[in-house]
């Protein structure tokens, strides 16, 4: 599950086991039970947040960006790369 914050930030919560809530492949593969701030994203003013299986994504109010982490081993995050991301 994700949500954001008028102050900005992007917060995740629920299985973690491809990064797909910390944004941090390496972060311990646990469940996160509360909203966890996610990293790196703390500047962003998202008007959209989706979860998938193992896989999260936003879209930002400053030009419409998407932004997207967890597990990419089937391309979910478009990026090109199939890994954890």
């Amino acid at each position: 599950s994700g949500g954001n914050n008028s102050g900005g930030g992007v917060f995740a919560w629920g299985e973690n086991s491809f990064g797909q809530v910390s944004g941090l492949p390496n972060y311990p593969a646990v469940r996160i039970n509360m909203p966890y701030k996610v990293p790196g994203l703390e500047s962003m003013d998202a008007v959209s947040v989706a979860g998938g299986r193992s896989h999260s994504a936003i879209v930002t109010r400053q030009g419409g960006e998407v932004w997207c982490w967890g597990d990419c081993r089937s391309g979910q995050c478009g990026i090109g790369v199939r890994t954890d991301y």
